[in-house]
Order: structure tokens, then sequence, then C-alpha cells
């Protein structure tokens, strides 16, 4: 006796299924996007608790290596103005783009000059920015020999440094050097 067996196959359920799961994928994508947007505008306007706060998320979108470098830049940005150096260290070690070169050197930099600490890596550091050629790494050289001469050789500022040093972007940077 021969049985013989037939298979349907529903493939509506199948279809549906599909839908609800590329649904799903689309709304994880576009909730990131968002909150990487408004991790950008926390940025701008300086609410560094709030990039901390969105940490699991940026871990997350910097899965996507079209956003990794920007994601570990805003961490180690927010974690450097915070005073978490530990984790600012850990976040600007991860920069991998030669775009963010110059400021990966500069944030280090900075690190070192506002906590007091003049070695021989601060030199290399500063050796190694003072190589690149963008017009970022050079103006980054030029803050980063001033908060240097102010630090360590108690060089008093003219009024036109003064000034540069007031356009510093860092809120941590300014009250170091009471701007």
């Amino acid at each position: 006796m021969l049985l013989t067996v037939t298979t349907t196959i529903r493939w509506d359920g199948i279809l549906i299924e599909f839908a609800i799961i590329f649904a799903i994928v689309l709304l994880v994508a576009l909730i990131n996007v968002l909150k990487l947007k408004r991790c950008f505008k926390a940025y701008d306007s300086r609410d560094w608790a709030y990039i901390i706060k969105q940490k699991s998320s940026l871990k997350f979108i910097s899965k996507s290596q079209k956003h990794y470098d920007d994601c570990m830049y805003l961490l180690a940005v927010a974690n450097f103005e915070l005073y978490n150096d530990n984790e600012f260290a850990v976040y600007i070690q991860k920069l991998k783009s030669n775009k963010f070169l110059g400021m990966q050197f500069y944030y280090k930099i900075c690190c070192l000059i506002v906590n007091d600490i003049n070695t021989a890596e601060l030199g290399r550091l500063m050796q190694e920015l003072s190589l690149l050629d963008d017009e970022v790494s050079k103006k980054g050289y030029k803050l980063c020999q001033l908060l240097f001469k102010v630090r360590f050789e108690e060089y008093v500022c003219s009024q036109e440094e003064l000034e540069m040093l007031r356009q510093i972007q860092s809120d941590r940077i300014k009250k170091a050097f009471s701007l």
C-alpha cells in the first residue's frame, strides 16, 4: 500500500510573518536614527547627561559601521565633559576613522593638560597632532600649545590669545583655565 502525503504551504501566513518582521526591523531602524539625531542635538546643546543616558542605544547603533565613529565620539566627549576620564579614554581609543584623528589627539592632550599631567605621552601626542594638516587639527594644535604654555610654563596670554581660548567649545577646559 502506497501512502501519499500532500503538504499545503500557507504562503499567505508566511508573507504576513515576513511583513511583520520587516516592519519591526524598519521601526527599530527608525527609532535608532531618531535617537542618534537627538544625541547630536544634545551634543550641540551640551546635554552630556542625555548622551550618557543613551549609551546602550549608541553602542547598538554603532554596530552599523556607518555610525560607529560618530557614536564613539559622542560618548567620548560626553564623558570628557562630565569628568569621567576612564570612560573617556575607552571611547576615544575606539575611534577608527582618520576624520576623527585630530580630535582624538586634541581631546587626549586636553585631558592630560586639565589634569596637570605633563608626561612624555603628552609630548608624543602634541608631536603627532602637529603632523596633521587638516584645518581642525591645525587649530587644535594651536589651542593645545597655548593651553600647555599657560598650564605648565606660567604663560600670560595676550587679549587675542584669551579670545581664542574663549572660543573653545569645552566647558571643562574653560573651567580649568577660568575662562
